[in-house]
């Protein structure tokens, strides 16, 4: 993995996956303007990252052009999108304090807007220790050389690694609203005929009326996941350093045998890979026996951690897999019934629902899995990740 072991990337961490607003007035000089990436695939993130990442310019500036404001200015000008972004997630809750919004109009948008919640407070509290780290080193510049290009390359990792997370995340967000239009296509059947049955006086005024009610929640539901994958497409955009509103595509997340994790072995990757173990280098470098002996032990236990989350989201696919064929097979089998005229189109339309349902969660915990898998990599690389963020 390709290492920058410059002093003004320490900044370069922030860039986990701020909203577009934080580097939209980022300037991108002319001698530097990348090609535009129409398509992006999982396997070229780190390259882009490294290489075309907008911040990595603001962080030059701020370090080093006179008035710039330094780097303390530009973290705290992170901070403040970050929070300004997060408001739009949060209200005050009955007992006065702060929280997460409840209300979203439905389980997926919800589901949604609790990750990006998440996520954002996550990216803030990375920030602010990066800046207090930061502020630390220097404080005592004079020795500490080493010491910050390990940050540096701690934090060029972990903005690989967010950046991975939001091009799985996204792929999840596709195959929920895939799931949702085709309720949507049940419930706009359903209203037609609750309007046929109230012309031949067969149903009630209201039973119409609760049609379209759920056909608009529907809409609305629909509507906020499409914006909320508009916005990270924008989040992915900007972080390889192009125009938020390039209508880039997403590719699909990678495949991986099915015996990949049947040769894993925690324990002696522990052995194998713990001198890379960001925290035992680190320990290194200030030559703390204990710490370092502390750092190891550290390290062995986050990694059976890693390892049980991953054997936890294996575990979780192959019954999400088991349901997804058993869906498959009622599905051509009602299909059938339909093209012979055996099946009524609502009726249809209801097992073309549940199919996709099934299609999606299948597809999801896939996602799932290898986004554990992606951090177990990560953790023999000596990045330990939780739920797709560095810790």
């Amino acid at each position: 993995m390709k290492k920058k072991i410059v002093l003004l990337l320490v900044v370069l961490l922030a860039l986990t996956a701020a909203p577009a607003g934080v580097w939209a007035r980022v300037e991108i000089l002319p001698d530097t303007n990348p090609e535009i990436i129409d398509a992006l695939e999982f396997k070229d993130i780190p390259s882009l990252v490294y290489n075309r990442n907008g911040m990595f310019i603001a962080a030059e500036n701020s370090l080093y052009v006179p008035g710039g404001g330094g780097a303390g200015a530009v973290f705290a000008n992170m901070v403040n999108q970050l929070q300004g972004a997060m408001a739009g997630y949060v209200e005050v809750l009955p007992d006065g304090s702060v929280g997460f919004k409840q209300n979203w109009g439905s389980t997926e948008v919800y589901k949604v807007a609790y990750d990006v919640y998440v996520l954002l407070g996550v990216q803030i509290a990375t920030v602010q220790a990066q800046a207090a780290s930061l502020s630390a080193s220097m404080s005592s510049v004079s020795g500490q050389l080493d010491s910050a290009a390990l940050s540096v390359e701690k934090a060029g990792d972990t903005m690989v690694n967010a950046m991975e997370s939001l091009y799985i995340s996204y792929n999840s967000l596709r195959e929920r609203r895939l799931a949702l239009e085709a309720k949507r296509g049940l419930a706009e059947k359903g209203l037609a005929i609750a309007r046929l049955q109230r012309e031949l006086g067969m149903n009630l005024e209201v039973d119409v009326t609760l049609a379209e009610i759920s056909l608009r929640e529907l809409d609305d539901g629909l509507r906020q996941l499409r914006n909320s994958e508009a916005t990270l497409i924008r989040q992915l955009n900007v972080n390889i350093g192009q125009d938020a509103a390039h209508a880039m595509q997403i590719g699909a997340v990678p495949v991986i045998s099915g015996d990949s994790v049947s040769r894993l072995d925690w324990e002696a990757d522990a052995e194998k890979y713990s001198d890379g173990s960001y925290d035992v280098r680190s320990a290194v470098l200030a030559d703390d026996d204990h710490g370092m002996a502390y750092a190891r032990a550290g390290y062995k236990e986050n990694l059976r951690g890693l390892y049980l989350t991953l054997i936890d989201k294996q575990q979780a696919l192959n019954l999400a897999s088991s349901k997804h064929t058993a869906a498959q097979r009622q599905f051509a089998f009602a299909e059938l019934k339909y093209q012979l005229g055996l099946l009524a189109e609502v009726a249809y339309l209801s097992e073309k629902s549940a199919f996709q349902d099934a299609d999606a969660a299948y597809k999801t915990a896939y996602n799932d899995f290898y986004q554990a898998y992606n951090n177990y990599e990560w953790g023999t690389l000596g990045l330990v990740v939780s739920g797709g963020g560095a810790g």
